[in-house]
């Protein structure tokens, strides 16, 4: 019989501390890449790279945090699944990697752009986006993963109320957080 109470599992101190590093290193990649960001020039995978390169340049700095060592940032990793071989398997955006724990767990992180004229909330919550963590295409060995929505227009309450409408009466809600950086 399932049990309304959360796992105590999930809550390890090392999870907790885990989570919280991964989105610190997405926000220090964001905050060095911010001016690219914004303009509407760059395609997702450019700003994927610009995140990434900002995280391993934060990770280098003299003045990181100890925690950092630990830590390894990747992107476009292929995802293994049944039927998918070679080049034509899917691929994360981001997956950041904690080698300190023997099971080297892994935190990944989907993205999509968000800007009007093209790259609206369809694509952040159909198959190509929040749809790969509910269909077990990413992370389903996971106990959870995050979207980033990369914001070109508009505002980030905005496009929370757009994906909101979008997934109504779609059964289990996604959490659907803003992270101001």
């Amino acid at each position: 019989m399932k049990s309304n109470s959360p796992d105590p599992s999930h809550f390890q101190p090392w999870k907790v501390a885990f989570r919280k590093n991964t989105h610190l290193l997405i926000s220090a990649g964001y905050i060095a890449s911010r001016s690219k960001i914004e303009s509407d020039e760059h395609n997702e995978e450019h700003i994927t790279e610009f995140i990434l390169c900002g995280m391993k340049d934060w990770m280098r700095r003299r003045d990181r945090p100890s925690w950092c060592k630990y830590y390894s940032v990747h992107e476009e990793a292929p995802v293994s699944r049944k039927g998918s071989y070679g080049k034509s398997r899917p691929r994360t955006d981001i997956f950041i990697e904690l080698g300190s724990r023997p099971e080297r767990p892994e935190y990944v992180f989907e993205a999509k752009r968000l800007r009007t004229n093209g790259y609206g909330v369809g694509k952040y919550t159909g198959l190509e986006g929040m749809g790969c963590f509910t269909e077990g295409v990413y992370a389903s060995g996971y106990n959870e993963a995050a979207m980033l929505g990369y914001v070109q227009s508009n505002t980030l309450v905005e496009w929370k109320e757009h994906v909101k409408k979008i997934n109504c009466g779609k059964g289990d809600q996604p959490v659907l957080k803003i992270a101001s950086i």
